[in-house]
């Protein structure tokens, strides 16, 4: 008796630069092995940056499923972390269904955080924020790192002092 193959435990991700083929690739492996396009591009989850972003072609979505594309408007707050939520929701699902999850983009964030988990950062009050900005305004990032890094050097564990975000 021959056993069905399944896609229940296979992923695959495609990843590299813009403009290299990742979405042809894709779109060619999932109409060959009943698959779903799942989007790891930070900016293809925009609706208001379909050419910007080079989200598929609307026979594309009519070809084969696409999941996480073009679904929030453009001032809509979006992170790794609701990435990630969603990623493996739609993953779980297409494996349910027996439907082969395939991960495309060059969002190096979203992939890492596909690959490796994610690590959830502790939500900082409001004011801490604003005061923290403030302080680094005063002092500049160098400055702030340096300040940060003497109080407490868990704290600036793989930031840089140039990354203004982070810090």
């Amino acid at each position: 008796m021959l056993k069905k193959k399944t896609n229940n435990s296979k992923i695959i991700i495609i990843s590299g630069p813009t403009a290299t083929g990742k979405s042809l690739l894709a779109l060619d492996l999932a109409t060959k092995f009943k698959g779903v396009i799942i989007n790891a591009d930070s900016q293809q989850v925009y609706k208001d940056l379909p050419i910007l972003s080079s989200q598929p072609k609307k026979e594309d979505y009519k070809r084969v499923p696409h999941k996480l594309f073009n679904f929030l408007n453009f001032y809509q707050v979006f992170s790794v972390d609701k990435w990630f939520k969603l990623v493996k929701k739609e993953i779980k699902n297409a494996q349910t269904k027996n439907i082969l999850p395939i991960i495309v983009g060059g969002t190096g964030m979203y992939l890492n955080a596909l690959l490796n988990g994610l690590k959830i950062f502790p939500k900082i009050p409001l004011n801490v924020r604003k005061k923290g900005k403030q302080m680094m305004n005063k002092l500049g990032s160098k400055k702030f790192y340096e300040k940060l890094r003497n109080e407490n050097s868990e704290c600036v564990y793989n930031i840089f002092p140039n990354d203004k975000i982070r810090l």
